[in-house]
């Protein structure tokens, strides 16, 4: 037998990152994810069976739609933080400056 909290974990790294680049994507997935059940039977002389099962928070809810829902707040924050990042380069390697200077 295997349990691990899922959404305990993620609140104690909401707490350590509160402002950092992916607090959205990280609360998403603190909503969608409750826990890891993984059990298995004893060995039959020729196979172990298992199960894993990942619990969500919203049981009622289909869960590839929470699913869709965590990635689509994910590439949102991705994009958010890579125009962020193109922001400091743009700050730092002003436009007049030439396009192999700016690369390396």
């Amino acid at each position: 037998m295997f349990y691990f909290d899922i959404a305990n974990t993620l609140n104690s790294f909401a707490k350590d990152s509160a402002s950092g680049n992916y607090h959205h994507s990280l609360s998403s997935a603190k909503q969608a994810f409750r826990d890891i059940i993984a059990t298995s039977d004893n060995f039959d002389g020729k196979t172990i069976k298992a199960s894993f099962e990942i619990r969500m928070q919203n049981e009622k809810q289909n869960s590839l739609v929470t699913l869709t829902s965590l990635l689509t707040d994910i590439a949102v924050d991705m994009n958010l933080q890579a125009k962020r990042q193109r922001d400091v380069e743009e700050k730092l390697y002003p436009g007049s400056v030439p396009a192999i200077i700016r690369t390396n």
